[in-house]
């Protein structure tokens, strides 16, 4: 489920993504999920503490991006491909 809200000015957009699994009741079990977030090489990212990291844009804004887990996100190295399929160094964050 997402939940996004923009303020009145436009000026800050708040968002909630949820993942939950589907099963019936006799079927509760734990599930292990990693949702990978890969970013833009001009995105540079800079983890403040645990569970909270920003993202730097090339036009000096910043967004914020918390994770609400059990376990802190993560910072790995990624691979981007996007401009005429020539790879570059990118990042990714993991929940």
């Amino acid at each position: 489920t997402r939940h996004l809200k923009l303020q009145k000015h436009g000026n800050k957009l708040e968002g909630l993504d949820e993942l939950k699994p589907i099963h019936t009741e006799s079927e509760q079990k734990e599930h292990t999920m990693i949702v990978r977030f890969h970013l833009h090489p001009h995105v540079k990212i800079t983890k403040i503490h645990e569970g909270v990291i920003t993202l730097g844009l090339p036009s000096g804004n910043h967004w914020v991006f918390r994770a609400n887990t059990e376990k802190p996100a993560a910072i790995e190295e990624s691979i981007y491909s996007g401009e005429e399929g020539k790879p570059q160094r990118s990042t990714q964050i993991l929940v």
